[in-house]
Formats: structure tokens, sequence, C-alpha cells
């Protein structure tokens, strides 16, 4: 009598593929739930948001110079409102004659940036909110706003966890180290944490240092965030402080 036999190996095969994918899809899933993969997108909103608004107020700036150029104000959205509420031009203007319903057409363009400067602030409000969620540490030691893209040119709060406080200390500033490395010109103090009122107000010779003290911190107050979830920025914000006071006595 013959016996048959069942070739498995395709089923097997197929077994393996359906359970690889399975897995890829769980790791693809845990990796867009993190809270962290937002932080990056509201950052880069942000930034966006920012540049569009200095794109159209370069734009209006010169376009409504053409019919009132006395009209002036450094700040850009102070300076949309100011075209917004404008009824009149100044008596004696030096601008050309224009149609109001050409006006009418800048005046559309400020409202853009007045309505841009609405949504970076809600942004902004949404980007502390989730910073101070995920890293509340870090964020009790220096902005949100630095924890925030902090985070983002990680890639990740698990991987600013394991990064070095020197390599914290110039994140964002990738550029001006590649240029030590290539030319040997001085390396960079500091990167995103400069935004710190601590080491953008010191004396320059100062910086370097306090930059330092920063990282080391944050260092500690990312794996805490991270790991632990232990609040330890009472602690570590204190010593900070007294190690800044140091750098200032010794000058």
């Amino acid at each position: 009598m013959t016996m048959a036999f069942r070739d498995n190996s395709k089923g097997s095969f197929r077994d393996k593929r359906s359970g690889m994918m399975r897995r890829t899809r769980d790791r693809l899933r845990l990796a867009y739930s993190n809270e962290d993969k937002l932080v990056g997108q509201v950052v880069n909103a942000i930034e966006d948001s920012d540049r569009t608004v200095n794109l159209f107020s370069e734009r209006l700036r010169e376009w409504y110079a053409v019919y009132d150029p006395e009209l002036k104000n450094a700040d850009n959205v102070k300076y949309a409102k100011a075209v917004l509420e404008a009824k009149e031009r100044e008596e004696g203007t030096v601008g050309g004659k224009v149609k109001l319903e050409d006006v009418e057409v800048m005046r559309t363009l400020a409202r853009e940036i007045v309505s841009l400067s609405e949504l970076r602030s809600s942004l902004e409000a949404y980007q502390k909110q989730l910073a101070e969620r995920i890293c509340p540490n870090v964020c009790q030691l220096t902005e949100a706003a630095v924890a925030a893209k902090l985070i983002a040119n990680a890639g990740s709060m698990q991987r600013l966890a394991t990064l070095p406080a020197s390599t914290i200390q110039v994140l964002g500033a990738e550029k001006a180290l590649f240029k030590h490395l290539k030319s040997g010109s001085p390396p960079p103090k500091h990167g995103i944490i400069f935004q710190h009122a601590y080491i953008s107000t010191a004396p320059k010779k100062q910086r370097g240092r306090i930059a330092r003290a920063l990282a080391t911190k944050i260092a500690i107050a990312t794996k805490a965030d991270f790991f632990t979830k232990n609040n330890i920025a009472p602690k570590l914000r204190d010593d900070f402080e007294k190690r800044v006071r140091q750098i200032r006595e010794k000058g």
C-alpha cells in the first residue's frame, strides 16, 4: 500500500509570512501610537507657519507700499492688522492711485497672515500640552518648546533618553558640527538649548559651561521621563541653578 504524504512547506511558508506581516504591523502601530511622534509634526507645523507668515508678510509690505508707503511696523502681524484697520491713507501720501478693489485683495492677504498667526498660537498651546505630558521633567528644566524641539530632533523620546549629555548639548547644531569636523572650525557649544534664557542672556564666554550643565540635567531628566516616570525636576533645577551661580561668580 502506498502512503500519501502532504507537502506542508507552502502552508508553513504562508504561516511564517503571515506572522511576520502581523508582527510588522504591530510594530508600526506601536510606533505611530507614540505621542512623541506627534511632537515632531507639531514642531514642523509651527516652523512652516512661521516661514509662511514671513513670506506672505514680505509680499504684503511690497504690495501695500504701492498704495500706502507711509504705513510702517516692524512686526509682521501688527503690520497686517494695521492694513486691515486702515480706513484711509495719510493725507499727502506719495502712494500711487490704486482702486479700492485692488486694495481689498491686499487686505485678503493681510487676513491670511493674521489667521496664520492665530493658528500658530493654537499649535504652540498644543505643543506645550503635549510636551508637558510626555516629558514633564524636561519641561520644568526648560521651556516646553525647547523640550519639544529636542524630541523632534532626536526622532523620539526613547532615543533622546539614550543620548549622552554631550550630544544633547549640540542637538540642532548639526551644520556647525559638520563644519567643525570637515574644516576644523571651532565646535558648536550649544544647539537647541541655546533658547534657554540662562544661556542666551549669558556672556558669550560663559554660555558653553552653562549649556553643558543644562545638557547634563536634561540627560538625567529624559531618562526619568521615559523609564521611571519619577518627578525629579525640582532637585535637578535647584542643582542646575546652583551651578549657574557658580559659573557667574567665577566670571
